[in-house]
């Protein structure tokens, strides 16, 4: 029986996915966090937004469920610390906004009911990132090119009164000592900071130090190592208490949870042979929340991500979930935790998950802008490679079948373009054989 379809060249099909479509369908999201307000709980998340240039703005659900922009447009909130940024935005304890600037790199804060007004002053060639509200204190990662040559990096408190708009001198330079800095964390009481730090040529998955040291008239004059140094990569320092540290480290290759105090030193947490850390290419990389009983909600990795909860005792048990790559989690708060990730699919988007119940609730995005029909099903690969093994997915082309023009030119050979390659064994030379890479390769 003859084909009522159009016969169309080998290699070419109908599609209803244009390079617009691709663009408007993969919003880029960059932080989440459980916000207190008058009228309930809020949950705020930065999101681009594709028709607007891909201007970064803060939405918010309200506790009623409406969900409304909260950063209007123009202002975009970038930050170019180290280039890759990260960390562009905070909200304070009082529900005010504060963000930088991607034009300027200043930071800003938008109170209710307000007009954004700068903190930090104008022409000054310094860029902020990385921003953390604790204490009471607004806090972020400075970076300085006034001098010349490599630019200064160091932690610093920002006053909310905006004193430091016209007053450079009022930005409080808390510590330095290193050519990078990354995930300062207040204790509870205000007493200590932790922070990560290293130098060149160290990459941030090579060599760092996780630092602790006491406020002394504001700012820290010294310090102590807790972990890391050759060859070893401490991440995202978090209090569970006034006197314990929650951290990542890399021992024995693989990232995993750690506490430290100063009685018993460092202990690993439910070690797995999986990864929950990863490179620190931008300010606000979040692997893992800790809830109010010191519950982490965690990102494991080994080819595919998936979530988990460790409790603290180290009993864990996988969350499930639709994400299954570039997840993050970004906040807790009881029994909840707020988690960025993209499904099989490449639908990104924000999740409420229930700790207990593992329900997984959809707070932005998540969901694939083209039917089942047109969307490529991944399926996973590995093989061994000069450091151990990799691990791929490949994307098939998926498309209705149509019957070929004759005399058309047949494919001779099958090629592949590789979009996102992980660090683990092709970047990183000192990682075990057993580290994963993962690469998500598009047949065309």
């Amino acid at each position: 029986m003859a084909s009522s379809l159009p016969r169309l060249p080998y290699g070419t099909w109908p599609s209803p996915i244009s390079a617009a479509s691709v663009a408007a369908a993969s919003p880029r999201y960059e932080g989440a966090a459980f916000v207190a307000a008058p009228d309930g709980e809020e949950i705020w998340w930065g999101q681009s937004v594709p028709a607007e240039s891909g201007r970064t703005t803060v939405r918010r659900r309200l506790a009623d469920g409406t969900v409304e922009e909260l950063l209007p447009a123009p202002w975009n909130a970038r930050s170019r610390v180290h280039e890759y940024g990260g960390g562009p935005w905070a909200a304070t304890d009082d529900g005010a906004l504060c963000f930088v600037e991607k034009t300027d790199q200043r930071i800003w804060i938008l109170a209710p009911d307000s007009e954004p007004r700068a903190l930090t002053p104008a022409g000054t060639r310094m860029r902020f990132g990385g921003l953390r509200f604790a204490a009471g204190e607004l806090w972020a990662i400075r970076e300085d090119h006034t001098r010349p040559g490599v630019p200064a990096r160091d932690i610093v408190r920002v006053p909310r009164n905006g004193s430091a708009a016209s007053d450079v001198d009022q930005i409080v330079s808390v510590v330095a000592g290193s050519d990078f800095v990354a995930h300062p964390a207040v204790s509870p009481d205000g007493s200590h900071l932790a922070w990560i730090a290293w130098n060149h040529p160290a990459m941030p998955w090579d060599s760092t130090e996780l630092r602790l040291g006491r406020f002394v008239n504001g700012r820290i004059e010294k310090w102590q190592t807790v972990a890391g140094g050759p060859d070893r990569a401490p991440l995202q320092p978090e209090w569970l208490d006034t006197d314990r540290l929650v951290f990542l480290d890399d021992p024995d290759g693989r990232w995993n949870l750690h506490s430290w105090s100063a009685s018993h030193g460092a202990t690993p947490i439910a070690p797995a042979p999986e990864d929950t850390g990863g490179p620190l290419w931008s300010l606000g990389g979040r692997w893992y929340a800790l809830g109010a009983d010191g519950t982490a909600v965690c990102v494991r990795t080994q080819g595919t991500d998936r979530v988990v909860a460790v409790a603290p005792g180290g009993d864990m048990h996988d969350l499930g979930g639709p994400v299954s790559s570039d997840v993050s989690v970004e906040d807790a708060a009881g029994r909840r935790a707020l988690v960025i990730g993209s499904r099989t699919d490449g639908a990104a988007g924000v999740w409420l998950v229930d700790i207990d119940s593992a329900r997984w609730e959809p707070v932005a995005g998540g969901e694939s802008a083209w039917p089942a029909e047109w969307t490529p099903r991944p399926i996973e690969l590995s093989t061994e490679g000069p450091r151990g093994e990799v691990h791929a997915f490949a994307f098939p082309r998926r498309t209705r079948r149509r019957p070929l023009r004759r005399g058309s030119f047949r494919p001779t050979s099958s090629s592949y373009t590789v979009v996102r390659r992980a660090m683990s064994a092709v970047r990183h030379p000192r990682r075990s054989a057993t580290s994963p890479a993962v690469e998500s390769v598009c047949w065309t």
